[in-house]
């Protein structure tokens, strides 16, 4: 029962930890983007504002970058500490890191300036089209692998780089009773 608590109180440390983290890459990731990239050219068909491709992929490239590298350090970090059970610490580490990636994709898209609204190009603006800023957003697969996949890789490599610790302890007592 102490053992289950154990777990349990793991768990939600292990959570709490990979959602604060993600509050701060959302924070770091709006940061380092801001200021917004800024257009005044719409496409004729629908009115949308036209944004260059880099302005676009920069910002699911920098939820990437930021989003892997904390979800590879937390991972690494949870498997190192919490090594009772390293298949339910995997487990929890990638259900973690989701939730934290998830909430990195929200509060900077919340930080970031509101999607820009399409216009009619055929209306005449007296001073051009007016200039919009790109809301700050990443793709959808991105925000669901990023985090989740650099965790999983931190934990796997302390995994296969110490051996699993878990396992050479319960082999210890066989050895050191047979020399």
């Amino acid at each position: 029962m102490a053992s289950a608590r154990r777990a349990l109180a793991e768990a939600g440390l292990l959570v709490a930890g990979f959602l604060l983290a993600g509050l701060l890459a959302g924070l770091l990731w709006y940061l380092v983007w801001a200021p917004a990239p800024t257009t005044d050219v719409y496409l004729i068909d629908g009115g949308r504002p036209l944004f260059d491709r880099d302005v676009i992929f920069r910002a699911s490239g920098l939820y990437f970058f930021i989003a892997a590298a904390v979800g590879l350090v937390l991972g690494a970090a949870a498997m190192w500490v919490l090594d009772r059970d390293e298949v339910a610490t995997l487990v929890t580490v990638v259900v973690a890191a989701l939730l934290g990636g998830l909430l990195m994709a929200w509060l900077g898209h919340l930080l970031g300036p509101d999607a820009p609204a399409n216009i009619d190009p055929t209306v005449e603006h007296p001073n051009g089209f007016p200039t919009v800023e790109a809301e700050l957003s990443a793709d959808r697969l991105v925000v669901l692998t990023a985090m989740p996949g650099g965790a999983t890789l931190g934990a796997l490599a302390v995994l296969l780089l110490t051996g699993g610790r878990k396992a050479k302890r319960a082999a210890e007592p066989a050895e050191q009773s047979a020399g």
